[in-house]
């Protein structure tokens, strides 16, 4: 997979990180690339131009001693030709001419003629001569500090070479000015640039503003506050406009959608229940008649009693639900003394199913403030889960503790227990665990019950379990 690093980066980043984060360091990062491509840009033109006139003055001079050399090897030799045209150049008519360094060399490499200003300057020439490369275009040479634009050149005459000819000019002052352009310039666009991120990061807060207040409208959202929700912003753009209409529109159909489906269960419980309890009863009726009927019918009618009980037993269930959905279900709060109501669910339960249940509780009365009836149902209901996902012979205890403003009911047995990753959904409508617990013949319903009943008495259920060593469900009550 190829691309450049910098698209490598941007798209690494985006898989984490808030989007104003990531927009504010996108566009930060392109606008440092902008303003460093100015820059760059800037700094090379000022470079070019303060080069390019230097080098015409090296063009010019270099012209100017040709030329002389030419008009004055036909009255003399060569080498004081060339000698005359440097001694002339101070006097070309430019006046730059006079900070250039020029001499020439013989074939034989040594100096045969220089300038005034090559001579004055010896020592920097010495250092020079081996640092031009020949033939060489012109290029900055840094003598201790002393910045030289230099440039060799082949002389001939009559078309035989005749010797080189090199030129250097001091540009140490102007290099020196235009380093400061370039160090003020990027100062100038680094304040610049932290101005923008400023200005950027602003623009991106009251940007997504909305979408984080969308966001945490999403996530406080409940059933019960579908219809009454909604989101307004002010000044949005025109997209994040329409996703605020469309949110609040989704709003309205779910509240639609629950309200329909609510109403359902509420009606379908009421309805279903009366006809299931009247089946249940002539059931019942046939069953205590039994000796009119063999085994077969015997055994089937009761399994048609037991399915109508569950069945009956599931739509209060769901009618008890959907009355708290609704804020039909209503909480007698008051305090009560839990030692006695743990006495009767236990012996409710030992009359049922025959199963004893063992209580732990201490010796001072403990009292906490709780609707008795919902209370009962809560704890009935987590009795029963232990005995129907328990063996026979396995305990079960009910145990009272008191603690800091808190009263806590323990139910806990040592039944199969549920597996880590389901612990987080037993709670959940209708969830079941596995395939074990759907072959006990549960609703699904009886946990998702408590946990309603408890929260609206103002308490709290949580659960501890380990795979076939059982469950704990702990009810924290707030104390009387």
């Amino acid at each position: 997979m190829g691309g450049s690093p910098f698209s490598n980066f941007i798209t690494a980043f985006s898989k984490r990180g808030s989007l104003r984060v990531q927009l504010t360091l996108q566009v930060a990062i392109l606008a440092a690339l902008g303003l460093g491509s100015m820059t760059g840009w800037s700094a090379w033109q000022m470079r070019r131009m303060l080069l390019g006139s230097h080098q015409r003055t090296l063009d010019y001079v270099t012209e100017r001693f040709m030329s002389d050399v030419a008009i004055y090897a036909d009255k003399s030799s060569v080498a004081e030709a060339m000698g005359t045209a440097i001694a002339k150049i101070p006097d070309g008519g430019n006046d730059d001419s006079n900070n250039v360094m020029v001499w020439v060399e013989a074939p034989q490499r040594e100096v045969v003629a220089m300038s005034s200003a090559a001579s004055k300057d010896s020592m920097t020439l010495q250092e020079l001569r081996p640092q031009i490369p020949f033939p060489s275009r012109s290029h900055l040479v840094d003598i201790n500090g002393r910045y030289l634009l230099v440039c060799g050149e082949q002389l001939s005459y009559d078309e035989e070479p005749i010797g080189k000819l090199y030129l250097a000019y001091d540009v140490t002052q102007e290099r020196q000015t235009y380093v400061e352009h370039v160090r003020n310039l990027a100062l100038a666009n680094l304040l610049l640039l932290i101005l923008l991120v400023g200005a950027i990061a602003y623009r991106v807060y009251r940007v997504t503003t909305p979408l984080k207040t969308l966001s945490e409208t999403a996530s406080r959202l409940s059933a019960a506050d579908l219809g009454t929700t909604t989101l307004e912003v002010n000044k949005a753009p025109e997209e994040i406009a329409g996703l605020v209409e469309a949110f609040n529109a989704m709003l309205l159909r779910l509240s639609s959608s629950w309200d329909k489906q609510r109403q359902f269960v509420n009606d379908a419980s009421h309805e279903l229940r009366t006809p299931l309890t009247i089946v249940h009863g002539y059931l019942q009726s046939v069953l205590r008649r039994k000796e009119s009927l063999n085994p077969l019918q015997q055994e089937a009618l009761g399994t048609a009693a037991e399915e109508t009980q569950r069945t009956i037993h599931m739509l209060q269930e769901m009618l008890e639900i959907a009355r708290s959905d609704s804020g039909q279900l209503s909480f007698d709060l008051r305090p009560i003394a839990l030692q006695p109501l743990l006495n009767s669910v236990a012996s409710t339960i030992q009359e049922v199913h025959q199963r004893s249940v063992g209580i732990q509780a201490p010796q001072q009365p403990v009292a906490a403030i709780a609707d008795p009836n919902h209370l009962r149902q809560a704890l009935l209901n987590l009795l029963e889960n232990a005995v129907k996902y328990s063996e026979p012979g396995d305990a079960i205890c009910l145990s009272l503790r008191a603690q800091s403003g808190l009263a806590t009911v323990t139910v806990q047995d040592e039944g199969i227990g549920i597996e880590p990753e389901h612990l987080n959904c037993v709670f959940e409508r209708f969830y079941r665990a596995d395939e074990a617990r759907n072959r006990k013949g549960g609703t699904g319903l009886g946990l998702a019950v408590v946990k309603t009943l408890v929260e609206g008495m103002g308490g709290a259920i949580a659960v501890q379990s380990e795979l076939d060593k059982g469950s704990t469900f702990t009810i924290s009550l707030p104390r009387s």
